[in-house]
Order: structure tokens, then sequence, then C-alpha cells
């Protein structure tokens, strides 16, 4: 689920389910995507790709993006993307841990989860507030906080993923992931 924060599918290889991307309850202009499109809920089904133009736009904004999982988180991957080298976020699987990374002018900023629940959880979510702030939860259980530079500085060129990242990894992993 991907939205402003206050505060499925059979799965293959590294797609995990049906994230779905929420944003706040009272939509403002900041919540209009490029096309004018007010967004309140996005349910974006695995191997979604959405352009520059149809992504919410995130630039200086807190989010929360949950994934719905169908089969265990045991595999390395992304859940969901936006962005690429410069600019961005990325919330995925990678050596049985759950990762929320940020990149800001092309630096990476993570908040890890190790904790044994993430493999069972049926829902894995994380949210970057304002101030930087980051949550990750496995069903709905906060599982570790940290905190990053701030949100994403910029809106991203690169689309929005649902089950990988390519064509420019947001995190520190190999491509495509």
């Amino acid at each position: 689920v991907f939205g402003e924060a206050p505060g499925g599918n059979t799965n293959t290889g590294r797609v995990y389910g049906e994230p779905k991307l929420l944003s706040t309850p009272a939509p403002t202009a900041a919540t209009d995507t490029p096309a004018g499109r007010a967004v309140t809920q996005l349910d974006l089904p695995a191997g979604t790709q959405l352009t520059r133009a149809t992504s919410p736009l995130i630039a200086g904004r807190g989010f929360t993006v949950t994934a719905h999982l169908s089969a265990p988180a045991t595999t390395d991957g992304v859940l969901v993307s936006q962005g690429g080298a410069l600019h961005g976020w990325s919330f995925y699987l990678q050596q049985h841990a759950l990762h929320f990374s940020v990149r800001r002018a092309g630096k990476i900023y993570t908040v890890r989860a190790d904790a044994p629940t993430v493999a069972s959880a049926k829902k894995l979510s994380a949210t970057l507030a304002p101030d930087g702030r980051v949550t990750l939860s496995a069903d709905g259980r906060p599982i570790a906080t940290g905190t990053v530079e701030g949100t994403v500085a910029q809106q991203p060129a690169d689309p929005l993923l649902v089950g990988r990242d390519t064509g420019g990894t947001v995190a520190d992993y190999a491509e495509p992931f």
C-alpha cells in the first residue's frame, strides 16, 4: 500500500504478491499526479509499471507502502520501487531481511529489519514520515525503526515498479532485482 504517511497473485521468482499503494485520507493538490488525478489509493498487481507521468508525486512527502503477500517472503527481491540512481525509494527483501531505502542525489539511506517474523508475514509495510523517520512493520506490528536523510528530494524520473527494479536501481543490489 502506498500513500502519504500520517500519520493475490500466486508468486513466482522475486514477486511477492500484490503490493498496494495508499495515500492520505484527505487528498490535497500535493497528492495529485501530474495528469491531475487525485491519489487516494492505488491497488497495483505484481508486474505493474507506472511512468513518471502516472506515478504518485512523492518528492518531499512522507508515504506508506504495504505489500500483501501470498507466499512466504524467503527469496530476495523488490516488492515495490520508484526511481533510480539519483532519486527514489525501494521496499525489498535481501538476505532474509526487510529493507526500505531512499536515494537522495545519488546517496543511499536504508533502514533494515532482521526480524524472524518477516519470512512468515502476510503483510509487510514501510512508512516514511516527512521528517525521515522510517517504520518497518510485519502483519501490522512494528519490527524496526530508523531515520534516513529525509524524504525523496525530487520526483524520480524512473518508473514505479511492482515486483522489480530495473533500468537504474534505487538501492544497493544488482540489476535486475
